[in-house]
């Protein structure tokens, strides 16, 4: 079974790592929406789940990519032409790369043997909604955290972004990731959910 790619950000690599992160919005590239908003032909709701898995772009398994980099003296050096004994750092492994890492390299430059390094993750749930439907709940299964900076004063953050609510502060992050276009417009997106099947 060839397993698909699935990239994430420095922040939510380590919210992964950490079991702060268990789900993830990706952009929805159904052309029928007829199933989601109940505009539609079909009488059962099975079939509209069938309608609508047709369009979901992965398997059961994904491997999760993020930033990474290699030993300094291979900086130069494009991912495919790596000596197969070069020491790799991934996001999923600590904040902070080791002192012999060099540059930080894109997790879409990782190559299928490099992404032995990273997890897979098991998608346990998926459906299709609008970004702007998001709860409480899923919003800190995303990896929006809570804390408390200044004389107990409660914020949620994701990364750098800071907000009064956990939808916001994911807002902020969907924002970062698509532009503000994509929040504002309430595009659709497929709500997964995972766990981590291996690799941490």
């Amino acid at each position: 079974m060839k397993i698909k790619a699935i990239t994430f950000t420095r922040d939510m690599a380590s919210a992964i790592r950490r079991g702060k992160k268990t789900m993830t919005r990706r952009k929805c590239a159904i052309s029928w929406h007829g199933c989601v908003t109940g505009d539609c032909p079909h009488e059962r709701q099975i079939d509209c789940e069938a309608e609508i898995e047709k369009y979901f772009p992965y398997a059961d398994v994904v491997v999760a990519v993020a930033v990474w980099g290699t030993e300094k003296r291979f900086d130069d050096i494009p991912p495919r032409d790596l000596p197969a004994n070069a020491k790799i750092w991934t996001a999923f492994q600590s904040d902070e790369p080791p002192r012999w890492c060099g540059r930080m390299r894109p997790g879409r430059f990782m190559t299928k043997a490099m992404r032995s390094h990273c997890p897979q993750l098991r998608i346990k749930a998926k459906r299709v909604e609008h970004i702007k439907d998001i709860s409480v709940a899923d919003a800190l299964a995303e990896g929006v955290e809570l804390f408390s900076p200044h004389q107990g004063r409660v914020l949620f953050h994701v990364g750098d972004i800071e907000a009064e609510t956990a939808v916001l502060a994911f807002a902020g992050l969907i924002e970062e990731i698509h532009g503000e276009e994509f929040w504002d417009n309430n595009e659709y997106v497929w709500a997964i959910t995972f766990e981590v099947a291996s690799g941490l």
